[in-house]
């Protein structure tokens, strides 16, 4: 068993926008794969999710390495951009993951800057 590292940003955009706004400031590669995993369909029924979610894309991001304390370095990601209700949330796996714990933090700052300007989509 281990920790794992996820990034969350919500969106009041639509999907197609995040996804616009990821194209235009990271290279990605989206995975065509099916998104019809039974268990969502018994997490609804079941009430453990909202019946208004569901995955939209996932895919890889590539950016800028991100150097940490160990002279290593982080540049790509798994994502996926789902929505939940009128919100589309962005979902950002780094790896590897165990690098990620040692990031400089203005490396992080740089990268996560990226998200917090005002209007991204």
């Amino acid at each position: 068993m281990g920790v794992d590292n996820y990034l969350y940003f919500v969106f009041g955009e639509k999907p197609e926008e995040v996804e616009n706004f990821l194209k235009k400031e990271f290279e990605i590669k989206i995975r065509d794969e099916e998104f019809d995993d039974p268990r969502m369909e018994h997490f609804k029924r079941k009430g453990t999710i909202d019946e208004s979610f569901g995955i939209i894309a996932a895919g890889d991001l590539f950016f800028d390495p991100l150097r940490n304390i160990r002279g290593e370095s982080v540049a790509n990601a798994d994502f996926w951009i789902y929505t939940v209700k009128d919100h589309t949330i962005l979902e950002i796996h780094p790896n590897p993951r165990s690098k990620w714990w040692d990031v400089y933090s203005h490396e992080l700052m740089k990268f996560l800057t990226v998200f917090m300007n005002e209007g991204t989509c």
